[in-house]
């Protein structure tokens, strides 16, 4: 024995040991040392260059950008304190001031920035010029074409002479009016108040020239900021405005052409952490619900805020600022290193805004590359080494490896006839090797089984199959198309077959994705059951969720099915919850993995008494207690199927108690769901008159409920031709 082992030592390439001690012992040995002493060398001298670097790109950009935003919003607010002078050179209404209504287009020509020039008052009057609508149509009249000449729009609020007018004039490049039109049937709640607006407030509050905030115009559509400034008469009094929105949408076009780094982002925030600009012009803003403009509702929209954006890197650097008050830092996000950089705009632009940047750490690594090629250096020479020793091993390692290569391919092609045993010194190889044979094993039963889960349970295991079976809790499900002969008899045959494999298609990936097994496909019915061959502890609750699923699908696939001129496939759907017998049956040639019980009759019979209550989804008591409440139904009967004495309370599934919105119950579906409950319990109590009520108060709520008439009628029966003492509810059906 002990000169055995000694071989075995001295002769280490020929024994079986693991592949892992063979390569990685030789590779450790050459690689650690170059590591220690590469790293070593590079790590001080990238770090220092890599910050230095990072830091001084991140100032210059961000200085730029800040100067060119500003410059891009100044001009806009000079030129409307030189219209103030204007303005009161004039010395008329703003209404009928001419030299005004010039300067405001004017400004509109002058400034490419602006969307709309605007000039109002303290009696609420206001006028404003801005660019004419692509669509070129009459605002309220959308069918007519404004005139061909029209350069403005000349949008007029006028509260003179005690009443209020809306109106809008189309100017050409002069200035003279083509036409005009007036917003009909003004209601007060309508009437646009300028001087409820936050830029006429605050300026009206500070007598002195503003910007506003970022919010959406009511003209353009687009977020603006608005540069105000006041107006007063010779008397120093307050008067009115004049103002102009200036679209914030070219910020993004900067903070895209600015870039400190490849991958770096610039974006700009208010203290709010509103989102003002981002380099993907639009991912900052949000739609919100509608809102009432001068023109009429329109779909709102707002900023978004920085954890809206979906850039997780943004919002954590967000945070650490906030928290931390740091400017200029560096933070790991997902294993990922970021520097992050945040200025604010001062004083010179009246903006609580903040400029910031993130960019991962690697994109300014660009000034290393010297460092780079000693590093190179080093690793060809450790590659070279590596080689060598590599060659000796090739031929051991690749051999067996292509040996397996060889067997997988034979497998994927289903030739599964067993190869030559392979002989190999590495314990994986055998492994492989042996993992290979059972999978070889496993598909070989592939011919006898369906669900493709117990085929992957059959390969992982690598055992043999055989006939047999356990008792199991599983929950069943029974699917058939409604009135499927009269569909089969008006289709051509291939296109009935297309269209049913669809269907199936569409129900079985449904099934499978809540943890079901196909049993078999019976026509166009499916047979599914969940519990086996995999224990599930929530067979009844995704039995369920995969009816509702099938539901909800075939509500979509029937309407596109009719668009196509295809028949839609209403589908019958039967649940039932319990023990039945699970395993192989047949024969030792041809095997089914299937279930047997009563309660797989049980299911079936459910699927088919949907047609005497015009429902479409059945539960058996079984399943309804099975799910302990997470699930809204309401009951529908107790029946006995033929062949059986004892009634089974029976349920329709409507909804699940759910946050998803595809399953969530309404508020509508629980009232009448509820109803029904009551409704229900008064007909086993024989309180006709009472149920009768109550099941019409469900047809006030489910217009022409089938189950609600049924159940009047039965008790109008009832009240004519009493029940005997010992009637206990249950229907006894005769048919299947």
């Amino acid at each position: 024995m002990q000169k055995e082992r000694s071989l075995s030592f001295l002769n280490i390439f020929k024994g079986q040991h693991r592949i892992r001690f063979g390569i990685l012992g030789i590779f450790v040995t050459l690689l650690v040392s170059s590591i220690v002493l590469t790293t070593t060398y590079t790590h001080l001298n990238i770090q220092k260059a890599v910050e230095l670097t990072a830091q001084d790109l991140i100032s210059k950009t961000q200085k730029t950008i800040v100067d060119d935003t500003i410059s891009y919003f100044t001009p806009a607010m000079k030129i409307m304190t030189l219209g103030s002078s204007v303005e009161r050179a004039a010395d008329a209404p703003i209404l009928e001031n001419a030299p005004v209504i010039a300067f405001l287009r004017g400004c509109l020509d002058a400034l490419e920035q602006t969307t709309l020039v605007f000039a109002s008052d303290e009696e609420g009057n206001m006028v404003s010029v801005g660019h004419i609508p692509d669509k070129r149509v009459y605002l309220y009249d959308a069918d007519k074409p404004i005139p061909h000449e029209s350069a403005y729009v000349l949008d007029i609020v006028d509260r003179r002479h005690g009443e209020y007018k809306e109106s809008r004039s189309y100017v050409d490049k002069n200035g003279k009016e083509l036409a005009r039109e007036y917003k009909p049937n003004v209601k007060l709640s309508d009437q646009y108040d300028h001087r409820k607006r936050d830029w006429y407030v605050k300026t009206k509050a500070e007598l002195k020239p503003n910007w506003s905030d970022v919010y959406l115009s009511w003209f353009s559509s687009d977020f603006v900021v608005t540069a105000t400034v006041p107006l007063f008469d010779h008397n120093g009094k307050f008067v009115g405005a004049l103002a102009c929105d200036i679209g914030i949408d070219n910020i993004s076009l900067l903070l895209r052409r600015q870039k400190a780094s490849r991958s770096g982002i610039n974006f700009i925030i208010n203290k709010k952490g509103e989102v003002v600009a981002f380099p993907d012009q639009g991912r900052n803003y949000i739609t919100t619900q509608q809102v009432q403009t001068i023109i009429g509702p329109e779909a709102g929209m707002r900023l978004a805020k920085v954890s809206e954006l979906g850039e997780s890197n943004i919002v954590e650097a967000y945070n650490v600022f906030l928290k931390e008050g740091k400017q200029h830092f560096q933070y790991m996000k997902e294993d990922i290193k970021y520097v992050a950089n945040f200025s604010y705009f001062g004083d010179l632009f009246s903006q609580d805004w903040i400029l910031g940047l993130v960019a991962p750490y690697d994109d300014f690594m660009g000034p290393i590359h010297e460092i780079s090629k000693d590093v190179i250096l080093i690793s060809v020479v450790i590659l070279f080494a590596s080689i060598i020793l590599l060659v000796v091993f090739a031929q051991k390692i690749s051999y067996p490896i292509e040996v397996l290569a060889g067997q997988m391919r034979r497998i994927r092609d289903l030739d599964l006839d067993p190869p030559k045993p392979l002989e190999s010194h590495f314990f994986e190889i055998t492994q492989m090797e042996n993992a290979l044979n059972a999978m070889r094993e496993g598909l070989s039963a592939f011919g006898k089984f369906v669900p493709k889960n117990l085929v992957r349970t059959l390969i992982q295991k690598g055992n043999a199959v055989s006939l047999g079976g356990e008792r199991r809790n599983v929950a069943i499900l029974f699917s058939d198309i409604e009135n499927f002969t009269s569909i089969s008899e008006n289709m051509d045959s291939d296109a009935l077959m297309n269209h049913l494999s669809t269907y199936i298609s569409e129900l079985s990936n449904i099934v499978l994705t809540y943890k079901g097994t196909i049993d078999k496909y019976i026509g166009d019915s499916i047979m599914a059951f969940w519990g086996a061959p995999e224990e599930d502890p929530r067979a009844a609750i995704n039995a369920c969720k995969a009816a509702l699923k099938c539901s909800k699908r075939l509500q979509t696939l029937n309407q596109q099915w009719l668009l196509k001129g295809l028949p839609p496939l209403p589908t019958r759907i039967g649940l039932n919850f319990g023990e039945v017998i699970v395993g192989n049956m047949g024969s030792e040639d041809r095997m089914n993995y299937t279930i047997i019980g009563d309660h797989v009759n049980l299911a079936s019979r459910l699927e088919g008494i949907n047609k005497v209550y015009h429902t479409y989804m059945l539960i058996s008591e079984f399943v309804h207690d099975a799910l302990e409440g997470t699930f809204l139904t309401r009951p529908l009967d107790i029946v006995a199927v033929k062949g059986k004495e004892k009634g089974v309370r029976i349920f329709e599934l409507v909804a699940q108690y759910s946050e998803d919105p595809e399953f969530a119950a309404t508020p509508e579906q629980e009232l009448w769901c509820d109803l029904t409950t009551q409704a229900f319990e008064k007909y086993l109590a024989r309180e006709w008159k009472e149920s009768i009520a109550l099941y019409e108060q469900v047809l006030m709520r489910k217009e022409k409920d089938p189950v609600a008439l049924l159940y009047i009628e039965r008790c109008q029966a009832f009240m004519a031709d009493p029940p005997p003492e010992d009637w206990d509810g249950v229907l006894h059906l005769h048919t299947k």
